[in-house]
């Protein structure tokens, strides 16, 4: 599956992502995990791995009630460019950064 560029892993009720996802998936761009059962940030730590990663949507997940979920995963992903289906802009990219240096 070197490559596949978008997966679709919706209603699956998966809580951690295996390491090494980059070698196994060179390509991947976007991801879409919406209602699964993420509800800790070290469980998308794998991610991390993947610098081709732009889109990422983790609606109806747990983790998404978490304090500021969205400034620690784009703190996380720095090369994200869709969040959620809400583009990351400039600002809100250096307001995260502010948010997670503190």
């Amino acid at each position: 599956m070197k490559r596949l560029k978008t997966l679709f892993l919706c209603n699956n009720r998966l809580c951690r992502l295996a390491k090494g996802l980059h070698s196994s998936l060179p390509e991947l761009h976007t991801v879409i995990l919406t209602n699964n059962l993420f509800t800790r940030f070290d469980d998308l730590e794998p991610l991390t791995e993947i610098g081709t990663l732009r889109t990422l949507c983790l609606l109806d997940n747990g983790i998404t009630r978490q304090p500021n979920y969205r400034a620690r995963v784009i703190c996380m992903l720095p090369k994200l460019r869709v969040l959620d289906f809400q583009k990351v802009k400039p600002a809100e990219r250096e307001a995260a950064a502010a948010t997670m240096a503190k």
